[in-house]
């Protein structure tokens, strides 16, 4: 058993843990994501005693997905199952990797965003970000834009810099932290990391005022408790406010919700992909989008300068949001929707290709087949144009269209306290906890906001000469529709907030009811802010870090 073996630093399975007696340690972790695994590492080779409990285990299993099925009732979702992933390092498995650090206006308090505002500003969090983007495996901590564009000879798209700015994004590898630090975790002697052990309850004292132990649950059956001087949960928005809804030994509001804020204000980064066309007035202003020198820093692809990837966005200088009233929100220029015929085109290139450079039938070869069907005409028409023209519309299977990129966003979520995560309590998962209810909803700043953008952006193209901005109808009359999307961002759902009676965390992510236990990851933020969540994550993981320290020696 673990305490048997007299090692302290290990990776080991729950169903090692003996049922007999409670673990003691400093602190425990529950979950090892971004969060979890930065917490832990901040403490490998001090006299800290720490357990991280993870519900997975080194590899994705069905069965541990399952226990994060729930329904969703509100906007359309994602399937609530594979939207995390239960295993060693979390979501970063399969994360994207972009990284930047939040912006000042999102940290402020914004008059068109209801319960805007952090407990800090952004320079509380500078030097954490610093450290943040070792872990992430990214450049340098710098984003001047002049800084990146030197690796670029190409100059960017002439707008005015009063209203209109390139953003720099760097792009992770993107880190695995279950699999880039699993080894130096095991060698620790401070750290032990169980595997499969499903925390089910958070145990108070009588007066629910500090936590006591937290109590696992094995997949054979089976639990034991971990008693801790401090307890961090970093499982996630929607895992974070299951544990504490489902932990009712107080009332049935579940702990730590005296105010009913847990499971509320959940946020996503709202993703609307292609509602609008750039046309140039010159092909020149852009270089092709299908060759590899694909654009300037401010933006159609990717480019790696620093030795990371970078990529530019087009977004409102802060000043204008404010003047504006808008919420934050980016945009990037990318190949447009194709038509018809561009699809039989780009189809019929990937069958030829199949078929004649690999001597194999290409992957969804029904797909492609359907398109090329679809519009026979067109691709005979088109063979016909590309023998006898050396016109440059025709390259790379004639499907590029010179001087129109496509124009996508991404934006902020308002908090809205209507926008949550419930217990649902007729399901209940293999362990007797309820499972949860996911109501995601948007408000009409949201839709105001982009349109407003558009109207702004496609004015400062007009002023500079450079092109127009084309709409899709459709997408504006339906409040974009399909074409809406999250990002699989969980945001909010135990805000954070200097008072009780509004958000669950205090500005050093402690729970106001329960004084010794902490939350970690996205879901304390009190916004979304404008950026992929990660980064911001890890920095603020190390700052609680560097509070438990403290805390540990007062």
């Amino acid at each position: 058993m673990v305490e048997e073996r007299g090692r302290r630093g290990m990776l080991v399975d729950a169903n090692e843990v003996s049922n007999r007696d409670g673990l003691n340690c400093d602190i425990c972790v529950v979950g090892a994501g971004a969060a979890g695994i930065t917490l832990a590492k901040s403490f490998l080779g001090s006299d800290v005693n720490v357990i991280v409990l993870e519900a997975g285990s080194t590899k994705a299993d069905m069965d541990s997905q399952k226990v994060y099925s729930g329904k969703n009732v509100g906007l359309e979702y994602y399937e609530l199952m594979f939207s995390r992933m239960r295993m060693l390092g979390g979501s970063t498995v399969h994360w994207g990797g972009w990284c930047r650090a939040l912006n000042e206006i999102d940290f402020e308090k914004r008059e068109p965003i209801p319960m805007s505002g952090w407990p800090f500003s952004k320079a509380e969090l500078d030097a954490y970000y610093e450290k943040a983007h070792e872990l992430c495996e990214l450049g340098p901590y710098n984003y001047d834009v002049a800084f990146w564009e030197k690796h670029r000879g190409a100059p960017r798209i002439p707008l005015d810099s009063t209203k209109i700015i390139t953003e720099i994004l760097q792009t992770s590898s993107p880190t695995d932290f279950g699999l880039e630090y699993r080894k130096e975790l095991e060698a620790s002697k401070n750290v032990r990391i169980i595997l499969n052990a499903n925390v089910v309850q958070l145990n108070t004292d009588k007066d629910h005022k500090k936590l006591t132990g937290v109590e696992v649950a094995k997949y054979n059956s089976g639990k034991f408790t971990v008693n801790a001087k401090y307890t961090v949960l970093a499982a996630g928005g929607i895992e974070n406010p299951r544990l504490l809804l489902n932990s009712r030994q107080k009332n049935q509001q579940g702990l730590g919700n005296q105010y009913d804020h847990v499971g509320r204000y959940f946020m996503e980064h709202l993703v609307v992909n292609n509602p609008a066309e750039i046309i140039f007035s010159s092909p020149g202003i852009i270089p092709s989008l299908y060759v590899s020198k694909t654009s300037d820093v401010s933006r159609l692809g990717n480019h790696t300068a620093h030795k990371v990837p970078a990529w530019g966005t087009l977004k409102l200088k802060d000043s204008v949001i404010r003047d504006e009233k808008l919420i934050n929100m980016t945009a990037w220029l990318d190949h447009p929707p194709l038509s018809e015929k561009e699809l039989a085109i780009e189809s019929a290139g990937e069958i030829y290709e199949g078929i004649w450079k690999y001597r194999k039938i290409v992957d969804d070869f029904s797909e492609h087949l359907n398109n090329v069907i679809n519009d026979i005409d067109g691709l005979v028409s088109y063979a016909g144009n590309k023998v006898f023209s050396d016109d440059e519309e025709y390259n790379r299977f004639g499907t590029q269209r010179s001087g129109v990129c496509g124009m996508s966003f991404i934006m902020e979520q308002v908090p809205n306290k209507n926008s949550r995560v419930y217990l649902d309590e007729d399901e209940k998962d293999r362990f007797g906890n309820s499972r949860v209810i996911l109501d995601w909803q948007i408000t009409d700043v949201e839709k105001d906001s982009i349109k407003r953008y558009m109207e702004l952006f496609g004015a400062a193209l007009g002023e500079a000469g450079v092109g127009r901005l084309k709409l899709n109808p459709s997408d504006l009359e339906l409040g974009y529709g399909d074409a809406l999307l999250g990002a699989h961002h969980h945001i909010g759902t135990t805000k954070m907030h200097k008072s009780e009676k509004l958000g669950v965390v205090d500005e050093n992510c402690e729970l106001h009811e329960v004084r010794n236990l902490f939350i970690a990851g996205s879901s304390v933020f009190p916004t979304g802010g404008l950026w992929n969540p990660t980064l911001t994550i890890v920095a603020m993981s190390l700052r609680l870090a560097d509070h438990l320290k403290e805390r540990l020696v007062a």
